[in-house]
């Protein structure tokens, strides 16, 4: 368990089952072809979408390195925007 502090408070971070899920798939992305990555990186997208709570698991940041790591060494290009106007959201696009 990760225990982040917030303010004077102290705030439990735990991860859900389906994350932990996705991290593992994420971490085997390496041994996989290209076209599996991309699937996986719209999945993780779709994910995302309608769970937008998801980005701050914890285990948000390893998955997404992941995909990176492993488009990276398959040649494959992505582009993550981030629009601040967007109040503090994040949009990623793979």
């Amino acid at each position: 368990m990760l225990l982040v502090g917030a303010g004077c408070s102290q705030e439990s971070l735990q991860s859900t089952t389906e994350m932990e899920l996705l991290h593992a798939e994420s971490s085997a992305l390496g041994s996989v072809s290209p076209d599996s990555i991309q699937r996986f990186a719209t999945k993780v997208e779709t994910y995302a979408s309608q769970n937008p709570a998801s980005q701050a698991d914890p285990l948000w940041p390893e998955i997404i390195e992941n995909i990176k790591s492993a488009a990276h060494g398959a040649n494959i290009t992505f582009h993550i925007t981030i629009n601040t106007a967007w109040n503090g959201e994040i949009e990623y696009n793979f």
